[in-house]
C-alpha cells in the first residue's frame, strides 16, 4: 500500500482529461478481455495485454479502474481474484485508491517490457461483475528508467466483449447455458441428445426425460421400448414377439417347418409358441 501511496502523489500532479481516451505518453497498447459466467455467480475473465511497437515499458497496471479520474461509466469488477499466475513481472494482485482504483498489479523495480509491436501477456481472474464492451477502463504507468517518471503508457476503454465461445451467436450473459456447445442456447430447438438445449432447465425432448433406462446405448427419445434392452433402432429381429429393431412391428420371419402355414411372431395354434419358433 505504501508503493500505491507514492503513484498516488504522481496522479495528482498529472494533467488529465476525464472525456479523453487515451491520454499523454499513449502509444496504443491495447487491453483485451472477455468473461463468461461461472457456477459460483461470478464471471470467470481473462485479460490480454497486447503491446503496441512504441511501448517502452509498463511497470504498474490498474485494471477495472473506477478511480475519480476515470468516466462516471465505468463499472467496478468488485471482488477479484487470480486465478492463474500473475503476469510478466508482477507477482501479486493488490487494489489501489484515489485517482485510480481498482484491482492493481503492483511494481517495486520490476517491469513488463515488450520484446516488439504485438507482444503479449495474459491473466485469468474471476470477479464478482461483469463489465461489459465499453465500460471497463484501465491505466499504466511507465517503469522506471521508461519514458517520464509518473508518464502514463496508456490509459482508455478495454475494448472487451462477453465470450462466445461456441460461435452459436449467443454469449453466455445472453443466456448460453453451455457456452462450450453451439446446440446449447436459449431458444435453440431440443434435440434427442441428452443436453438442455434449449437452456429450460432439463434435456425434456420426451417425457421421460432423454435418458437411457434398459442401458442399451439408445436414448428414451429414439428408443421404441426404453425398458427392453434388446429392443432398439438397428438392432436384428428375433422371434421373440418384440419390435426388437424399432421399425413399427414385431416382423421375424423365418424358415416355416413341415406342415407349419406360418413363421411369423405369432401364435395362431395357440398353443403358447410362436409361429417363428414353433
Amino acid at each position: 500500500m505504501l508503493r500505491l501511496s507514492t503513484f498516488a502523489v504522481a496522479f495528482l500532479i498529472l494533467p488529465f482529461a476525464a472525456s479523453t481516451a487515451q491520454a499523454q505518453c499513449s502509444t496504443g497498447t491495447e487491453l483485451y478481455y472477455t468473461y463468461t459466467a461461472n457456477p459460483s455467480g461470478g464471471f470467470d475473465y481473462e485479460f490480454e495485454l497486447v503491446a503496441s511497437a512504441g511501448q517502452q515499458g509498463m511497470g504498474w497496471l490498474v485494471f477495472g479502474d473506477t478511480g475519480s479520474g476515470v468516466p462516471s461509466s465505468a463499472q467496478e469488477l468488485g471482488t477479484v481474484t487470480l486465478t492463474g499466475p500473475a503476469p510478466g513481472p508482477w507477482t501479486t494482485i493488490s487494489e489501489s485508491f484515489g485517482q485510480h482504483a481498482g484491482p492493481t498489479f503492483d511494481y517495486v523495480l520490476d517491469q513488463w517490457i515488450p520484446t516488439g509491436g504485438g507482444d503479449t501477456i495474459q491473466w485469468t481472474v474471476t470477479a464478482q461483475n461483469a463489465v461489459p464492451n465499453g465500460f471497463l477502463w484501465w491505466a499504466s504507468i511507465a517503469g522506471p528508467g521508461q519514458n517520464t517518471p509518473g508518464c502514463w503508457a496508456n490509459y482508455g476503454q478495454s475494448p472487451g466483449l462477453p465470450a462466445d465461445n461456441d460461435g452459436d451467436g449467443v454469449t453466455n450473459i445472453a443466456g448460453d447455458c453451455d457456452d462450450n456447445d453451439a446446440t446449447v442456447y436459449t431458444g435453440a430447438p431440443e434435440l434427442c441428445d441428452g443436453l438442455d438445449n434449449d437452456c429450460n432447465g432439463s434435456a425434456d425432448a420426451d417425457a421421460a426425460g432423454e435418458v437411457d433406462g434398459d442401458g442399451d446405448s439408445f436414448l428414451s427419445c429414439d428408443d421404441c421400448d426404453d425398458s427392453n434392452a434388446a429392443n432398439f433402432p438397428g438392432n436384428t429381429e428375433l422371434c421373440d414377439g418384440f419390435d426388437n429393431d424399432c421399425n413399427g412391428s414385431a416382423d421375424f420371419i423365418g424358415f416355416p417347418a413341415a406342415g407349419d402355414e406360418d413363421s411369423t411372431e405369432l401364435d395362431l395354434d395357440g398353443d403358447g409358441y410362436l409361429e417363428c419358433g414353433d
